[in-house]
């Protein structure tokens, strides 16, 4: 399973979409993304992270360009002004120009690796989505 660990170096934030229509239609159609409904935005400073489990991915080719999108599930990591953790699940479809998981990013804004299953993987994100589902009923 391809996993990667995002981590800000300046304050950013990207998009969580619901469907990949929505992503389509905010991306590429000009959609206020504000406008979509249940959209997550995710902020992020430069203490905070996330690991994302990639699940698949759409293609478009409706206008003769390749266009894709991302399906992944995440484990959003936010330090509070204690130094405590505060950890959120999100799943959606993102836009692999923002958060790519075919390669590693290093700028002055972000820094992406891929972690995978690895010893640099912090977390189980399939199993913590299963006992989110659980607690919630959704299983």
């Amino acid at each position: 399973m391809k996993k990667i660990h995002v981590r800000a170096l300046t304050p950013m934030y990207t998009w969580v979409y619901p469907s990949v229509e929505a992503a389509y239609f905010a991306v590429f159609e000009g959609v206020e993304p504000d406008s979509i409904k249940d959209i997550r935005r995710i902020d992020l400073d430069p203490d905070d992270y996330i690991e994302a489990e990639w699940i698949g991915f759409e293609l478009d080719n409706s206008h003769g360009v390749n266009r894709f999108f991302d399906l992944s599930r995440m484990v959003i990591v936010r330090r509070v002004k204690s130094g405590m953790e505060r950890k959120s699940l999100v799943s959606g479809w993102t836009s692999p120009r923002l958060i790519p998981f075919n390669r590693d990013v290093e700028n002055q804004y972000i820094s992406i690796r891929r972690v995978d299953d690895g010893p640099e993987s912090q977390f189980d994100i399939e199993s913590l989505f299963e006992e989110a589902d659980n607690r919630l009923g959704n299983k």
